[in-house]
C-alpha cells in the first residue's frame, strides 16, 4: 500500500491538477527506484510526474494500474525522454493499459509516451490504446526514436507527421523491438510504418495491422511493419493496407526500403496507389531478404512486383509471391525490375497485368542479374516485351528456371529474346519433381550440393513448395494437413520415433522426446487442415 502523501493529485470536477515532488523534496512514488525496488504507477498524475522531472529519468518504474491520460490534451503532458536527455531507466507496463493519450504539436520532433530513449533502456509489457499524435518528426506511441530495448508492447495508435520518421510504435529504432504488435493508422510525408518509421537496429517476432499512407505528393518509403529498413527484421509479419501518393514513392506490404536483411517475414496487405518501385512485401531492395513470402496485391504504376518492386545489388532467396500485381512498366509476379542483383530457389503464383516489360516472375532484368533455380505459374497480359518469366532481358544470366506454357501459351520465357535456361514446361511437368531434380534443384532426398533440402512437392497435385512451407503434421504429402496424415499420426501413437510408419524428420514438436503422444498431438492439431501457405 502506497502513502497517501505520495499521490499529490486533486480532482476538481474534469480537470486534474498535479503536483511533484522532486529530487530535493522526495520523490512523488512509492518504491526506491532500483530494478528490486521499482517506483510505482498507479495513476495519470504519477505518469505525468515521471516527466516533469528528469532527474528520474534513469530510474525503474513499473505500472501498477491501467491508467486513462484523457484528461491531457494538446501539450499538456510531459513526454518523458528528449534528444538533449535521454530516458535511460526501465519501465514494466506489468501488463497494464495507458488509454487516451494524446499529444498534439504539428512543429515538434520526439513525440510518444517517451520522447527518446536512450542506450541501456528497456520498455516492457506495454499497452496503449487510443492514442493519437501529431506532430512533425519521431512520432511513435511508446518512443519517438529508441535505442533501447522495447519488448512485448503493444499500440493502438493514430499518427499525423508533417514530414516521418513515424510509426506506429516506434518513429525510429536504433535498438530492439521484440515480441511486440500495433494495430495503428501513419499518415505523413518519408519512412512511414505500422510498427516503425525508420530501423536500423533490430525487429523480431513483430506485426503490425492497419493503413500506411502518405497523404502529400513526392513522399517516399512507406511500409506496412517498418517504412525504411537499414538493420534487421526477423519472423515478423504485417497485414496492413499501404497506400502511396502517385508520385516518387517506394512502398511495401512489410518495408518500404529495405537496405538491410530481412528474414522469414511475410506480409498480407494490398499495397497501391504507388506511382515507382511496389512490392508485396518490400518497394525497393538493397539488402537481403531470405525465406519470406507475400499474398498482397500491387497496383502502381513503374517496377511493381508481387514480393520486390525493384531489386537493385539485392538478393532475394527462397521466396515467393502469391498476389496479383498490376502496373504499367516494368511489372512481374515476384520482382518488377531485378538491376545487378539476385533471385534464386524463388517462384511466384500471381497473375501479371502490365503494359510493356511484363513477366511472370520479373518484369525485367539487367546488368548481370541473376536469376536461378525460379519458376513462374500465373497469367501474364501485356504489350510489349512480354515473357512467361522475364518481360525484358539486358545482359541478365539464368540457371534452370521454368514457366508454365499451359497458363501462358502466347509467349516466350522471355519476352524481348530466348536463354536455354528459361525452359517452358506443361502444367503436367510442372508438377512432376524429376522435371525440376534433372536440372539440379535441391529436393528433399536428393543430395545436391550439401545436405540442405530446399523443395519438395506432392506430384499431380501441386508445384514444388519450399520445405520451411510445409506444415507440421503434413507427412504423407505436402499438400496440407488432413486425414490422410492424422492415420499415420494413430499408427505411430504411443510408438517411437522412425517406427510404425513415421517420419523422424518431421517429429518437430516439444518437447522432443522420441515417444509419439499427446504432446505431439497437441502440435498436431494445431496445424489441422492447415494447407500450403
Amino acid at each position: 500500500m502506497r502513502s497517501l502523501i505520495n499521490i499529490r493529485c486533486v480532482v476538481f470536477g474534469v480537470v486534474i491538477v498535479c503536483t511533484f515532488g522532486t529530487a530535493a523534496f522526495g520523490q512523488p512514488w512509492s518504491g526506491s527506484g532500483t530494478a528490486e525496488d521499482p517506483y510505482q504507477i498507479w495513476d495519470a498524475c504519477d505518469m505525468q510526474a515521471i516527466g516533469a522531472d528528469s532527474n528520474y529519468w534513469d530510474a525503474n518504474f513499473i505500472l501498477c494500474s491501467d491508467i486513462n491520460l484523457g484528461e491531457y490534451t494538446g501539450t499538456s503532458f510531459n513526454i518523458i525522454g528528449n534528444s538533449s536527455n535521454h530516458f535511460t531507466g526501465a519501465f514494466d507496463g506489468n501488463d497494464h493499459t495507458i488509454s487516451n493519450f494524446t499529444y498534439s504539436s504539428p512543429g515538434t520532433d520526439y513525440i510518444g509516451l517517451f520522447g527518446y530513449i536512450g542506450t541501456g533502456s528497456e520498455i516492457k509489457n506495454l499497452k496503449l490504446e487510443n492514442i493519437n499524435l501529431e506532430g512533425f518528426r519521431y512520432l511513435g506511441a511508446v518512443a519517438g526514436k529508441s535505442e533501447g530495448t522495447i519488448i512485448n508492447c503493444f499500440s493502438e495508435t493514430y499518427i499525423q507527421s508533417y514530414y516521418g520518421f513515424a510509426g506506429g510504435l516506434v518513429g525510429e529504432n536504433d535498438g530492439n523491438v521484440s515480441l511486440s504488435s500495433s494495430f495503428s493508422t501513419v499518415k505523413g510525408c518519408v519512412d512511414l510504418g505500422g510498427l516503425v518509421g525508420w530501423n536500423d537496429g533490430t525487429i523480431d517476432q513483430c506485426d503490425s495491422k492497419g493503413v500506411v499512407r502518405i497523404n502529400i505528393q513526392n513522399g517516399g518509403s512507406i511500409g506496412g511493419l517498418v517504412g525504411y529498413n537499414k538493420g534487421d527484421v526477423f519472423d515478423s509479419f504485417s497485414n496492413s493496407s499501404v497506400y502511396g501518393s502517385n508520385a516518387n514513392d517506394s512502398g511495401g506490404g512489410l518495408a518500404g526500403v529495405n537496405s538491410g536483411i530481412i528474414e522469414r517475414c511475410h506480409s498480407n496487405g494490398d499495397v497501391r496507389e504507388t506511382a515507382y518501385s511496389a512490392g508485396g512485401l518490400v518497394g525497393y531492395n538493397g539488402g537481403e531478404i531470405n525465406n519470406c513470402y507475400s499474398n498482397g496485391e500491387v497496383s502502381g504504376v513503374y517496377d511493381m512486383g508481387g514480393l520486390v518492386g525493384w531489386n537493385s545489388w539485392g538478393d532475394i532467396s527462397s521466396s515467393y509471391a502469391t498476389g496479383n500485381v498490376h502496373g504499367e512498366e516494368e511489372v512481374g509476379g515476384l520482382t518488377g525490375w531485378t538491376s545487378r542483383g539476385s533471385i534464386t530457389n524463388c517462384y511466384s503464383s500471381g497473375d501479371v497485368n502490365g503494359i510493356i516489360y511484363v513477366g511472370g516472375l520479373s518484369g525485367g532484368i539487367d546488368s548481370a542479374g541473376t536469376i536461378n533455380d525460379c519458376y513462374a505459374t500465373g497469367t501474364v497480359t501485356g504489350t510489349t516485351d512480354v515473357g512467361g518469366l522475364v518481360g525484358n532481358n539486358y545482359n541478365g544470366l539464368y540457371t534452370k528456371c521454368f514457366w508454365d506454357v499451359n497458363v501462358n501459351p502466347d509467349v516466350n520465357g522471355i519476352g524481348d529474346g530466348n536463354d536455354p535456361n528459361v525452359i517452358g514446361k506443361t502444367t503436367s511437368e510442372m508438377q512432376t519433381e524429376s522435371t525440376f531434380t534433372d536440372a539440379g534443384w535441391d529436393f528433399v532426398g536428393e543430395v545436391i550440393n550439401g545436405p540442405n533440402d530446399i523443395w519438395d512437392i506432392c506430384e499431380g497435385t501441386n508445384y514444388p513448395k519450399f520445405v520451411w512451407q510445409i506444415p507440421v503434421g503434413d507427412f504423407v504429402c505436402p499438400d496440407g494437413v488432413t486425414f490422410a496424415d492424422f492415420s499415420v499420426l494413430g499408427a505411430a501413437w504411443l510408438s517411437e520415433v522412425g517406427l510404425a510408419n513415421w517420419d523422424p524428420n518431421c517429429d518437430i514438436s516439444e518437447p522432443n522426446d522420441n515417444v509419439i503422444d499427446e504432446r505431439d498431438l497437441a502440435v498436431f492439431c494445431e496445424n489441422w487442415l492447415a494447407g500450403i501457405r
